[in-house]
């Protein structure tokens, strides 16, 4: 797990416990319990159940599991999976994907070295 980034920022924005959730979407619950394990700072749970709900569609996980994989909150976390979650949740009109999506660059060398530029 990285401690620092030279690219981490407050500027990424995700959803937390005290967010409105879309319970109807499919997803729902496991965004919830994705929200709970961050909130305890248990990053890899976080991230198996925002995965979860990623794949089935739910827009805050998509973001929210993005933001995991661009603040570099777990290993392994690639700058071109984050930016296509940011994508598929903005597809479905979710405001945060779509700011978040102004906030985030990436470039060449960020690609190479795995890192963002924000």
């Amino acid at each position: 797990m990285h401690s620092t980034h030279p690219w981490q920022s407050q500027v990424l924005l995700s959803y937390s416990l005290e967010d409105e959730v879309d319970m109807d979407q499919s997803g729902g619950h496991e965004f919830k319990l994705a929200c709970q394990y961050e909130y305890q700072q248990s990053y890899l749970r976080a991230q198996f159940w925002y995965q979860t709900s990623a794949r089935k569609g739910h827009r805050q996980g998509q973001n929210n599991l993005a933001v995991t994989y661009a603040l570099g909150r777990v290993e392994q976390a690639s700058p071109v999976d984050a930016l296509n979650w940011l994508l598929k949740s903005a597809e479905q009109g979710d405001l945060l994907a779509k700011r978040n999506l102004t906030c985030l660059r990436i470039d060449s060398q960020s690609l190479s070295n795995q890192r963002f530029v924000i």
